[in-house]
């Protein structure tokens, strides 16, 4: 039997680095619309939702031919809700409905550039090895290594030193890798549903430009100018 699989996409009203951040435009359409159209695209998901406290993104997304069948509470709709509110919230509405997911993949509007293929493969990666939860992850920089790290200039001198003398160079500096999941984060639906991350985990490597995350005009006028490939 095939295991349901959520799609959830939080798209709250509000934004500090860009105001109406998930309705604002991208190449002529709101953000908001590009995650809703690689998520009919995926094979694996059983449905789609958008949570949102905005009457106006509930429009829009209704519009589009998804479910946004309540609006969130403003209490657990700020800058800083944690995103396990956002689920609970979303789980508990449709487990009063009788749909009871066995896993849910969120895919942020932040992050329009990702492919199908990449989220096809998640999905088939977190089902064929049995995961309790998977995400993206993006390879940093060589300078973003702790050894190059300072938080000031005095800092800065100690960990030169230090580095000099331990010979690093950024030629036999083992790969590092950041947690991501703006392109995907995908977690098992639990009978005590207390962390997001949690148990048998596993994570896809994504690269740019499918890893840009939209936080500021600048991130905005970028994604502007590359292609978008659903592909």
């Amino acid at each position: 039997m095939k295991k349901k699989i959520l799609c959830l996409i939080p798209a709250r009203a509000g934004s500090k680095g860009i105001k109406n951040k998930n309705l604002v435009r991208l190449k002529g359409k709101p953000l908001l619309y590009w995650t809703i159209k690689l998520a009919k695209r995926i094979k694996y998901f059983d449905k789609i939702i958008v949570s949102t406290d905005s009457n106006k993104i509930q429009r829009y997304a209704l519009k589009q031919g998804v479910d946004c069948p309540f609006l969130r509470p403003k209490m657990i709709s700020g800058s800083k809700t944690p995103m396990l509110e956002v689920f609970n919230h979303t789980l508990k509405y449709l487990s009063d409905s009788n749909y009871n997911p066995y896993a849910v993949v969120l895919l942020q509007p932040t992050s329009p550039m990702r492919t199908a293929v990449t989220i096809n493969k998640a999905c088939k990666m977190f089902l064929k090895k049995r995961l309790d939860s998977l995400f993206s992850a993006e390879k940093i920089k060589h300078t973003c290594h702790p050894s190059f790290v300072f938080k000031n200039k005095f800092d800065l001198v100690k960990k030169k030193l230090k580095n000099i003398q331990k010979k690093i160079y950024r030629q036999n500096i083992d790969d590092l890798y950041a947690l991501d999941g703006g392109v995907v984060f995908i977690t098992k639906v639990k009978r005590n549903f207390k962390h997001l991350i949690g148990g048998k985990l596993g994570f896809i490597i994504v690269k740019k430009p499918e890893s840009y995350d939209i936080d500021s005009i600048e991130d905005l006028k970028l994604c502007e100018k590359t292609k978008i490939n659903f592909s």
